[in-house]
């Protein structure tokens, strides 16, 4: 719950600090790119952090993505500063309704993508590749930090032999018993069925 809080607060802030940057490059929607501002913001964040990493300015880590932040905000404020503030506020007040609106669904909307992300039992891909490495070998002495931050950055495929096993569990159902007796089936999106199904000789059809 207090993730969810946090990455609600810091993509909400992130849109608010580039909407001057939004409303200044997009003059012709009615809108000024207010619903656009934080995948705007978003946008310009990575790409710059990508940029900068890519080029060797940056390493990729904490103080890196805080700096690509900083300068996207830089940028936005520089462009307040250069446009008409009055017209800018002037427009605030007179779209209260909209920038309320958006604001109620872009919530609604954030919570139910939660959600259903909550309720992904899928673990084969992971947005935190450096946690999930640090996790995996965190009894490789010889494996700190800066070692895995310096092989990532390689982007060469590397084996690494674990000085411990790690059991890795990995369950797929199509079909469950509900509470009340009743099957339920789930969309095949692997096709392991069929291949069951003929692995043990039998037509299925679900």
């Amino acid at each position: 719950m207090i993730s969810l809080l946090l990455w609600y607060l810091c993509i909400t802030l992130l849109g608010l600090l580039v909407f001057p940057l939004a409303y200044h490059l997009l003059p012709g929607l009615a809108d000024r790119g207010y619903t656009l501002s934080r995948t705007l913001g978003l946008l310009l964040w990575g790409y710059l952090f990508w940029l900068l990493g890519s080029t060797g300015w940056v390493y990729n880590d904490r103080g890196g993505i805080l700096l690509a932040a900083f300068l996207v905000v830089a940028a936005s404020l520089l462009a307040l500063r250069q446009g008409n503030r009055k017209e800018f506020r002037s427009w605030l007040a007179d779209h209260r309704t909209l920038i309320l609106s958006t604001e109620v669904l872009f919530l609604a909307a954030f919570c139910l993508m939660a959600f259903i992300r909550a309720a992904n039992p899928e673990i084969t891909a992971t947005e935190k590749p450096m946690e999930l490495a640090e996790y995996v070998l965190h009894r490789n002495k010889d494996w700190p930090r800066q070692k895995i931050m310096k092989t990532l950055e390689q982007r060469k495929t590397r084996r690494v032999y674990l000085s411990a096993p790690l059991p890795v569990h990995l369950l797929y159902w199509t079909v469950e018993v509900n509470d009340d007796g009743t099957l339920q089936f789930y969309p095949d999106i692997y096709d392991a069925d069929t291949v069951l199904a003929k692995a043990l000789g039998k037509n299925l059809a679900v």
